[in-house]
């Protein structure tokens, strides 16, 4: 890769990190990102809780077969010594790079290269984890096709990214806060006790098809009989805490499930479940969930910001106002002077075409396909 291509990633790795987010949300770009700087032909990304339990994952490539035994089964299949997952990482902690450049026959034998691997059409793998902390926050896998392994260079050179990939696992409070709502939504019918499906429409099917979440009871059957353990949650959060509803936001690959549980009362049915369900008025004592994705409009602010040609600080200045962060704030965080922030800022209105700082604010914010 020429040292001008290379340079430009890493400015847009920085930029992804910076987002505040946390890894999900910014999980498929940074991982097809990673795939481009370290030369791999496919890539994914596992991440863990601040405790180190897994939480969710994303991969191109998989077959949703695969995706659901490891995702209900990583402890059974993908859990042995063999088996270069993101799990090896919580064997091998303070081991950050592993790389299997001289495929050992026991490798080829893995669930993690027969399910994971192959269907990826690559043969050699490079892992690396991130802690935070001290606990294993985000595993990377990189793949390779049969003629061209990995080498000690390439693991080099992913090593030099882990400070990078660190700052992005953190949430913050000031992190940058763009949304796209899904136009449609999903709905499901549950049972008074929390347990079962009763009734479901196809977007909520549809939705629950491509969720990446670890140890949630979704499989392969079309109609599920019973809900997903967040759904569980919630409904119990309706019976326990004697409330009419509840919500919750999981972050997934990509953007934020946000879902809601509302008892079903006698009388008329709210109208959207009636358009959703068919069925004119919902029994009563039911508890109706609610299903909606909002896709995050950080990756359209990152590249307009990339796309302007600035310098790696001053990417980081406009990132700031993009935050919705002041003037101020940003000197001090930035530990810039007042004359150099001012040079700093000619330079970036001059390229984003803006006058002052709240411009700027408010057009990055708005920035194609976000609102």
């Amino acid at each position: 890769m020429k040292p001008a291509s290379c340079a430009a990633l890493l400015k847009q790795l920085e930029l992804l990190a910076s987002t505040g987010l946390g890894i999900a949300l910014i999980a498929p770009d940074l991982s097809a990102l990673l795939c481009k700087i370290v030369g791999a032909e496919a890539g994914g990304l596992s991440w863990f809780s601040e405790t180190g339990v897994p939480e969710g994952f994303y991969q191109r490539g998989s077959t949703r077969e695969a995706e659901l035994l490891f995702m209900n089964r990583y402890e059974e299949l993908f859990a042995g010594p063999n088996e270069y997952t993101p799990f090896w990482s919580l064997r091998n902690q303070g081991r950050g790079i592993i790389h299997t450049g001289q495929a050992s026959k026991a490798y080829l034998r893995s669930n993690t290269f027969n399910m994971l691997v192959k269907p990826s059409h690559c043969h050699f793998l490079m892992c690396v984890l991130v802690d935070l902390d001290g606990m294993p926050r985000l595993s990377g896998c990189f793949f390779r096709e049969a003629k061209n392994p990995f080498s000690e260079a390439d693991a080099q050179h992913l090593t030099l990214l882990i400070p990078v990939l660190r700052r992005a696992i953190g949430k913050r409070s000031n992190a940058l806060q763009t949304h796209t709502a899904s136009a449609n939504c999903g709905y499901m019918l549950i049972s008074a006790d929390g347990e079962r499906i009763e009734m479901i429409d196809g977007p909520a099917d549809q939705m629950l098809a491509t969720i990446k979440l670890f140890d949630q009871n979704i499989t392969l059957i079309s109609q599920l009989a019973s809900p997903p353990l967040f759904v569980q949650l919630l409904c119990g959060q309706l019976r326990q805490q004697s409330v009419t509803s509840a919500k919750t936001e999981i972050d997934l690959a990509g953007g934020t499930l946000v879902v809601s549980a509302n008892w079903l009362a006698a009388g008329p049915a709210p109208m959207h479940a009636v358009q959703a369900m068919p069925s004119a008025s919902l029994p009563p004592g039911k508890i109706l969930v609610t299903l909606q994705f909002k896709q995050s409009g950080a990756i359209e602010v990152v590249c307009a910001i990339a796309s302007m040609g600035l310098s790696p600080l001053q990417s980081q200045i406009a990132m700031y106002a993009a935050a919705g962060g002041s003037r101020a704030e940003c000197a001090l965080h930035h530990r810039v002077s007042k004359e150099a922030m001012k040079k700093h800022l000619r330079e970036i209105f001059s390229a984003s075409r803006c006058t002052d700082w709240q411009e700027l604010s408010a057009t990055l914010r708005v920035a194609p396909g976000t609102q």
